[in-house]
C-alpha cells in the first residue's frame, strides 16, 4: 500500500503478508514477508454536475444553481461557480440556465483533474405574484369623472418593468355604484405582463348628488320651509305639515326622476318647548313623497292628526344615492 492516497510519482509503496505456493514451492526457503517499491498516483478526472434552482420571476436573467461531483467517496472536494444565467428573463418551464467559472477546492481537490469549467442546466422561472387594490371614488351627478387610480398592495415590479394601461370603470350617469375593474392594467415587461400574476381586487364608483350648494334657487340636500333647518318650527296637532326638499346635481339642476326617495322613517322624542309658531296649513296629506315639477322639489304633505301634541318628530329621508336628510318638528 502507498504511504497515503494523494497524486504523486515514486510513491514509496510498502508490501506485507508475502508468500509462495505452487507445486515447487516445497524446494525453496523465502526469506523475507515484506518488501518496498514505489509506484505513481496520478490525478483522477473530475467532472462538476449543475442542478438549476427554481425561482420567481425578478426582471433579470440571474439564476442560482446547486453543482455535485463524481469524486471519490470521504474525499474533500467543494466546487463553485462564478456565474449562472437563464437565455432570458421570463417566465417558463425547462428553461436554460448556463454557469460558468467552476472550480474547486478543498483538501483533497489536487488529487483531480477538474473536467469542465461550465455546465448547463435547466429550471424554472414562475409569475411573480402582485397585489393591486383600485381605488374608491364618487363624484357628484352631472359632473365628469375624477381619474381612477390604484395601489400596490402588496409585491413590487421586476427590474426594468412598469405599470401601462387604465383601471376602468362599469358604463353609467345615472345615481347609483359601478364597479372599478382592472380595464387594459397591466405590466409593461416585454412579455405581454405574463411574468405577472395580478391579483386585482375591484373598487366602487358612486354617482352622488351635491350634498350641498344653491339648487334651483334655494338650499340643496335640506328640508325646506316651512320646516325650519334648525328643529325649531312647531305646528298645530292636526294641522297637515309640508316636508320639502331639492336635490340637485353638479350644475344645480333639482332632479325629479323617480326612485329619489328610498325610505322615509319617523321618530318621537316627549316635550316641545315652545308654542305654535307655524302657520296653519289645509291641504290633502300625502302617504309618499311625489315630485313637484312647478316647485322643482319633492314634497311630503305629513298629515298630523294620529300624532300626539306636545312631541317632538324626528324624520330621515334616505335617498337612493344613500345619503339623509334629517329634519324634526314639534306638535302642540
Amino acid at each position: 500500500m502507498f504511504a497515503d492516497k494523494n497524486v504523486g510519482a515514486g510513491k514509496p509503496v510498502s508490501v506485507s503478508g508475502i508468500s509462495i505456493s505452487g507445486l515447487d514451492a516445497g524446494n525453496y526457503n523465502l526469506t523475507n514477508m515484506t518488501a518496498i517499491t514505489t509506484a505513481s498516483i496520478s490525478r483522477r478526472d473530475l467532472h462538476v454536475s449543475a442542478t438549476g434552482v427554481n425561482r420567481i420571476y425578478d426582471g433579470t436573467t440571474a439564476a442560482t444553481v446547486t453543482l455535485s461531483t463524481d469524486n471519490v467517496t470521504g474525499d474533500i472536494v467543494s466546487p463553485s461557480y462564478v456565474s449562472a444565467a437563464f437565455a432570458d428573463r421570463n417566465i417558463g418551464i425547462g428553461k436554460t440556465v448556463s454557469v460558468s467559472g467552476i472550480t474547486i477546492s478543498g483538501s483533497d481537490a489536487s488529487n483531480y483533474t477538474l473536467t469542465n469549467s461550465t455546465a448547463t442546466t435547466t429550471a424554472i422561472i414562475t409569475a411573480r405574484p402582485i397585489a393591486v387594490k383600485a381605488d374608491d371614488k364618487s363624484k357628484t351627478l352631472g359632473a365628469g369623472d375624477p381619474p381612477l387610480t390604484y395601489a400596490v398592495t402588496s409585491g413590487t415590479l421586476g427590474a426594468g418593468d412598469a405599470w401601462t394601461g387604465a383601471v376602468t370603470r362599469d358604463a353609467g350617469e345615472t345615481v347609483g355604484s359601478y364597479g372599478i375593474r382592472q380595464g387594459t392594467l397591466t405590466v409593461s415587461d416585454g412579455n405581454s405582463g405574463n411574468n405577472y400574476a395580478i391579483g386585482f381586487s375591484g373598487g366602487t364608483f358612486q354617482i352622488l348628488y351635491a350634498g350641498s350648494g344653491t339648487c334651483a334657487g334655494d338650499a340643496g340636500h335640506v328640508i325646506l320651509q316651512p320646516i325650519n333647518t334648525d328643529g325649531t318650527s312647531v305646528f298645530k296637532q292636526g294641522s297637515t305639515v309640508p316636508a320639502k326638499f331639492r336635490v340637485c346635481d353638479a350644475n344645480g339642476k333639482s332632479i325629479g326622476q323617480s326612485g329619489v326617495v328610498r325610505t322615509f322613517v319617523s321618530t318621537d322624542i316627549a316635550g316641545t318647548a315652545t308654542g305654535v309658531n307655524e302657520t296653519i296649513v289645509s291641504t290633502t296629506p300625502d302617504t309618499a313623497f311625489r315630485w313637484d315639477s312647478t316647485g322643482q322639489q319633492w314634497i311630503f304633505n305629513i298629515s298630523t292628526k294620529n300624532l300626539s301634541p306636545n312631541h317632538t318628530y324626528i324624520y330621515v329621508i334616505t335617498l337612493d344615492d344613500g345619503s339623509t336628510i334629517t329634519f324634526r318638528f314639534g306638535l302642540k
